[in-house]
């Protein structure tokens, strides 16, 4: 049985899981109970808090169609982070019900965009 810390319990409201890593060549990339706990890894973070049993490793350069960012802290157009068709985050994602149950393949996608599937619109329309 899993021990959680007081500080997380899922719920309806927060059930952490289904989530996408990317932690480059970080050592200890996951920190819990205020950076007092230390994860080398996803694999030893699930089995220590039972949390993110679906969470999956990726790597940013290979699942996006486009990922690229000013090698300085400059203004950066608008990007969509859409998926690479075939990549680790396409048909990773869990169903909720009413956001994302007209996905396109297998299972929804991690992200906000569904592969596949046009830009979603956001904002008043003319």
């Amino acid at each position: 049985r899993h021990v959680l810390p007081p500080a997380y319990s899922p719920t309806w409201k927060a059930d952490v899981d289904y989530d996408g890593f990317d932690w480059g060549d970080a050592p200890e990339p996951f920190r819990w109970d205020n950076g007092r706990r230390r994860f080398t890894g996803l694999e030893e973070f699930v089995k220590a808090l039972g949390v993110e049993s679906h969470g999956i490793h990726i790597r940013k350069e290979e699942i996006f169609e486009t990922w690229t960012l000013p090698a300085q802290d400059a203004p950066v157009e608008r990007t969509h982070f859409t998926l690479k068709a075939g990549s680790a985050a396409v048909d990773a994602g869990a169903v909720l019900p009413g956001l994302n149950d007209d996905f396109a393949g297998k299972a929804p996608d991690l992200g906000a965009v569904e592969s596949g599937k046009p830009l979603p619109h956001y904002g008043p329309r003319p």
